[in-house]
């Protein structure tokens, strides 16, 4: 008996080096919005913005969270246009370590909305945008009677 031939499906195809496809996401409509989180270092600043502001968003980021930069210019965007009288603050944890340490911070990015001085919302790492807007709808609406 002679060596049998296999027919050619059963031959293994050379694996071929795929073309690398890089998906850039959509820009936020307003590019400003970056700046508009004005930062914090103390935990006494902190505690009067909490003091004072009817509605307030700290973002908790480092320097080195990439997740940080996808998440904050589209919680921005979302704030400005959905509640536009709630004022956001950033926190840098590597440089604030103390008001992360008291408002108990383990990961970033970590984002807390106070309303009325009080702790209403608690989000971190991973979130829904969405999701975050359909929580603050209703408790921002009765805050500001809208």
């Amino acid at each position: 008996m002679g060596h049998v031939r296999r027919p050619s499906c059963f031959i293994k195809a050379l694996p071929q080096k795929r073309p690398r496809i890089t998906l850039r996401r959509p820009l936020c409509k307003n590019t400003n919005t970056m700046s508009t989180f004005e930062k914090i270092s103390s935990l006494e600043s902190l505690q009067q913005q909490i003091r004072e502001s009817p509605a307030l968003l700290v973002w908790f980021t480092a320097p080195g969270c990439n997740v940080c930069r996808d998440l904050k210019p589209r919680v921005a965007d979302m704030i400005a246009n959905s509640f536009p009288r709630t004022t956001m603050k950033e926190v840098n944890c590597e440089e604030a370590r103390e008001v992360a340490a008291q408002h108990q911070i383990f990961t970033v990015p970590s984002l807390l909305i106070f309303l009325d001085g009080a702790e209403f919302i608690r989000k971190s790492r991973n979130f829904s945008v969405p999701q975050l807007a359909a929580e603050l709808q209703r408790p921002y609406d009765l805050l500001f009677c809208e």
